[in-house]
């Protein structure tokens, strides 16, 4: 376990690099960083009006892109197999309900 500490601690300290790809680092130090990139003082500005959501039970299920999930099957539905948007959605929804009344 403080194996994975130690790695998390490092990761995080070391995250100025992620700012290198494009991503604004949450560590401070790392972010100071990030405002000295081309192209980055815009979105790093708009940060302190950010708003998280907030944790949603089964989220994993409702949005994930990497399994199946409603909103995943709803978009291809809708984009790719060229399906109705207003019955796609309301199977989509329905979905939602069902996961999460689990």
């Amino acid at each position: 376990m403080k194996a994975a500490e130690n790695f998390v601690i490092w990761l995080i300290k070391h995250s100025d690099k992620w700012a290198l790809s494009g991503n604004i680092p949450a560590y401070n130090s790392a972010r100071k960083f990030a405002y000295t990139l081309p192209g980055r003082t815009g979105f790093l500005k708009s940060a302190p009006y950010v708003a998280m959501l907030p944790r949603i039970p089964k989220e994993s299920q409702v949005f994930s892109s990497a399994s199946v999930s409603p909103i995943v099957v709803a978009g291809q539905n809708i984009l790719v197999r060229n399906k109705d948007i207003l019955p796609v959605m309301k199977w989509m929804n329905q979905q939602i309900d069902m996961i999460l009344s689990q």
